[in-house]
């Protein structure tokens, strides 16, 4: 059985740096962050899919400050439904493409969160909190590889890609 801590009562301050350190018998193994200034959705709307009797997907609306190198992930937790905050379809971004626009684009359930009878979809009636993540680039890099190889490993083709780490010390994670 691996371990795993969640902490929600831990408040940071926004530009502060933190750094969470694992001991496993004599091994240490550490890993930095700092939390960064938040930038909220500018809106989010809720669009029924023909076909699929109510259900359909939030829209979110998003404007990207000017200045380059801003990394997003977004969740999502259905209340009273869900117990976590679950991925969402394309949930990681980097601003690349889009510095200083505003976007728009759909919040898709997906991954081991739609295996009930909903599948991918929200539905009218359901209480939906979303958050916005602000994000490292090395934090971005990571999510992405585990991205990457979660979803090639989903084939028998598949090609192994490298998942890179947060921490220091040899461990793989976050």
């Amino acid at each position: 059985v691996i371990p795993i801590y969640r902490g929600f009562r831990i408040k940071g301050e926004i530009g502060k740096a933190y750094t969470l350190e694992v001991r496993v018998g004599d091994h240490f193994f550490t890993s930095t962050d700092t939390m960064r200034s938040p930038v909220s959705p500018d809106s989010l709307w809720f669009i029924a899919e023909p076909g699929k009797e109510g259900g359909g997907v939030i829209h979110l609306s998003l404007t990207d400050p000017e200045e380059k190198g801003n990394y997003y992930r977004f969740v999502a937790k259905r209340l009273n439904k869900d117990d976590d905050y679950l991925n969402l379809s394309g949930n990681i971004l980097d601003d690349h493409l889009f510095n200083g626009k505003t976007i728009h684009f759909p919040l898709i359930r997906s991954g081991s969160n739609i295996q009930d009878l909903e599948g991918g979809f929200f539905y009218p009636g359901q209480i939906v909190v979303v958050k916005t993540c602000m994000i490292n680039a090395d934090r971005f890099l990571y999510l992405s590889s585990v991205s990457n190889q979660v979803g090639s490993t989903l084939s028998p083709l598949s090609i192994q890609t490298r998942t890179s780490s947060l921490f220091e010390g040899g461990a793989l994670g976050s």
